[in-house]
């Protein structure tokens, strides 16, 4: 493989979330944290699935995490846990890691060396009776990886995409900088 241009998307798939988070999980043995990284790595694969600008500020988060488990192979498995559903991944995983730094009621992480969930990735059980999702972080970083070829297939059409993770230092002189503007009114 060529040399990736530093803040390409394509590197931010190599050096983030395939090496850096593969390093947090497998070295580190970061796993609880590496939830809250893994969430907005789905939700960036579906971005590749609307029309939206990939730096939009509307509310797309739900909808990009959602298309990313309907429409990448790697991540169908996940698609019964969607929008609605008892252990929606949206709001148990990805915003209670965002918002609260835990998991919501439903979902419960753990990893590989668990010696009694670490072999039952996307199973059920109930714990103090509450019906719980068990994932596993190795297995879902396993599922992203892999989801990864298939995303970069699909992306001609997001041309914003490798702009977004671009640091405006190593752009060509000719080459626009991306920038994010708000209005403040009143």
């Amino acid at each position: 493989m060529a040399a990736l241009m530093e803040g390409t998307l394509d590197w931010f798939f190599e050096t983030v979330a395939i090496r850096d988070l593969g390093k947090m999980i497998d070295q580190a043995e970061l796993h609880y944290l590496s939830f809250g990284i893994m969430g907005p790595i789905i939700e960036l694969l579906g971005s590749v699935y609307d029309t939206k600008s990939f730096l939009t500020t509307e509310n797309v988060w739900n909808g990009r995490f959602n298309a990313a488990l309907a429409r990448i192979p790697s991540l169908r498995r996940y698609q019964r846990n969607r929008v609605g559903k008892q252990h929606d991944l949206y709001k148990h995983m990805r915003h209670g890691m965002a918002h609260v730094g835990a998991p919501e009621t439903g979902v419960v992480f753990t990893q590989r060396s668990d010696p009694y969930d670490g072999h039952r990735h996307l199973n059920k059980d109930s714990y103090n009776g509450t019906r719980r999702l068990i994932l596993v972080c190795e297995d879902l970083h396993a599922d992203i990886v892999d989801a990864i070829p298939y995303v970069r297939g699909d992306r001609s059409r997001k041309k914003d995409l490798d702009m977004a993770f671009m640091n405006p230092r190593l752009l060509p002189d000719s080459a626009p900088v991306p920038t994010l503007t708000c209005s403040v009114s009143g």
